[in-house]
């Protein structure tokens, strides 16, 4: 009976990390992925981007896949939407070193953006690692996490002469969990649920209401990032880093 309730325990621990594992689509050996990157290279730019879109409209995202898209919208000219590319490749490669490069140098280029543009709070960036590791890796290495405490606490009851060596480890394990589910929790609540949206086009209008007549409120430079609050008739509520909200025109966005 013991042994069957701690498989049932053990099962239900590993689902999230299987799960997690598949959220992660792999297009390395996707023919249409292939002949977008053939064409990257042949400099057929726009036969590229066809490509990568292709892919993306069939609901498949990867990081490579948002860097290649970035690379080839930015050869192109497009350096808003290469932005709002690498930001999410960004959210699968936190740690790559040419899209932070590549990231970096886009955000330089539309610095009137960047300076206005939404930024997680000091607080939200330790809470969350600094962003060092994706969701979906926190997500596993928490459920590895957990289940090594399972693991080891049962030891512990069940095997009293190991309880001197294993206990400090158990401990151990479990507060770099606890660490790993609060980061989770925090990305998670704070970062991946926000809605966001890069701006597009150059000197974007905000208006008081959503309608091409009324009052303009404040403009907005290309690449500037900003929350997504709610869209009404063609129109997109958002607001800014300083808190001031107003409606812009929805092909003016690019949502995140």
């Amino acid at each position: 009976m013991r042994l069957r309730n701690m498989g049932v325990i053990l099962l239900f621990v590993a689902l999230p990390v299987w799960a997690a594992a598949a959220l992660a689509a792999d297009v390395s050996s996707d023919t249409m992925f292939l002949q977008a990157n053939e064409a990257y290279r042949q400099e057929r730019f726009p036969e590229a981007i066809g490509g990568y879109q292709t892919i993306l409209d069939r609901g498949v995202e990867n990081g490579a896949l948002y860097y290649n898209f970035g690379n080839t919208l930015l050869k192109t000219g497009q350096k808003s939407q290469a932005l709002w590319a690498y930001l999410k490749a960004k959210a699968f490669l936190p740690r790559d070193a040419d899209l932070a490069a590549n990231l970096e140098y886009v955000q330089s280029l539309l610095a009137r953006g960047t300076e206005v543009s939404i930024k997680p709070s000091r607080l939200v960036r330790w809470l969350t690692l600094r962003g060092r590791l994706s969701t979906s890796e926190l997500a596993w290495w928490f459920c590895a996490l957990l289940w090594l405490t399972v693991l080891c606490w049962t030891i512990c009851a069940w095997w009293t002469l190991a309880r001197p060596i294993l206990r400090p480890c158990a401990w151990l394990v479990s507060l770099v969990a606890g660490l790993l589910l609060t980061a989770l929790v925090a990305q998670s609540v704070w970062i991946d649920s926000v809605p966001r949206a890069v701006v597009i086009a150059d000197g974007v209008e905000a208006k008081f209401a959503p309608q091409a007549n009324s009052t303009s409120h404040f403009t907005l430079p290309e690449g500037a990032l900003v929350r997504f609050l709610g869209q009404e008739f063609g129109w997109a509520q958002i607001k800014r880093a300083d808190g001031r909200t107003g409606w812009v025109e929805n092909d003016s966005l690019k949502a995140l």
